[in-house]
């Protein structure tokens, strides 16, 4: 067993040595993973995506943190299993339902084709940051198109393509306003195709990303909390909505939503009592 991180938060068991090009940040992994939790008992598969490639952008963390690290070690062809402590998973916070707070995560994790960083992040390193802005800007617009077509897959690109610029020209401790707030509207964007693609933990994991940078977003807390009712999370739910409820209580759609929530519960709490 080999340690990724000097502390030891992620381990790594080798099962397959690949012979490809290695990954190096910024570059694209195209990889294939289950993800399961060992908070209590056998682990519990939480998330499962081996049966098509996934693209990944390395050292951005568009997975966890600590299966981000392990990837940055790998190469093409190697297959391993990663065990990943709290602290580089998903914390105190946990994803819930499906990840309890506190939970460690086992991963198989599989690199198949490693790509060079993409030319268009190049292209991009000799624009102004309002130049910039605007290059993501136009992305964004791509995929509200795709999105109004129903062409769900083709958005997610879009917003994710964009999203991928923003981190591979700011950090997130000293990305200006601007870009905060773009990069705010693509996550409640990329959340709501994930809402019609019936991926609810991506949606959850969407919203809980914009809100650790913008904890005032009706959009996001709205569709946070619909993500919940869609898991059978009513607690979360109701305090998702009613967050959302207070930033915009105007909002009919925050309403009907949240008279939904109290139904179920009543519902619920009713069946409990005969």
């Amino acid at each position: 067993m080999e340690m990724v991180t000097a502390g030891g938060e992620v381990r790594k068991i080798v099962l397959k040595e690949g012979d490809g090009p290695a990954v190096t940040p910024h570059s694209i992994a195209h990889v294939r993973y289950k993800l399961f939790v060992t908070a209590k008992g056998a682990p519990r598969l939480v998330e499962q995506r081996d049966t098509e490639w996934l693209a990944v952008r390395a050292g951005r963390r568009h997975v966890i943190e600590g299966v981000d690290r392990a990837l940055l070690s790998m190469r093409s062809g190697d297959r391993v299993t990663l065990i990943v402590l709290p602290s580089l998973a998903y914390g105190a916070i946990g994803c819930p339902p499906a990840v309890p707070p506190n939970a460690s995560i086992l991963c198989h994790l599989e690199v198949g084709r490693v790509e060079p960083v993409h030319d268009e992040i190049s292209r991009c390193v000799s624009l102004t940051d309002e130049e910039f802005l605007e290059h993501v800007e136009s992305i964004r617009q791509e995929g509200n198109e795709s999105f109004r077509a129903q062409a769900l897959e083709d958005a997610v690109q879009s917003y994710r393509s964009a999203l991928n610029l923003l981190k591979s020209r700011f950090d997130n401790e000293d990305m200006p306003s601007a870009a905060q707030s773009q990069r705010g509207v693509l996550l409640a964007n990329l959340a709501a195709c994930h809402g019609k693609l019936e991926d609810y933990h991506a949606v959850v994991d969407c919203c809980i990303q914009g809100l650790r940078m913008d904890n005032s977003s009706a959009k996001l807390h709205y569709r946070l909390g619909c993500a919940y009712i869609s898991l059978g999370d009513l607690d979360n739910a109701l305090r998702s909505l009613a967050t959302a409820h207070k930033l915009v209580p105007a909002d009919k759609n925050v309403k009907k939503a949240l008279d939904r929530i109290r139904a179920m519960r009543e519902k619920k709490q009713r069946s409990y009592f005969g």
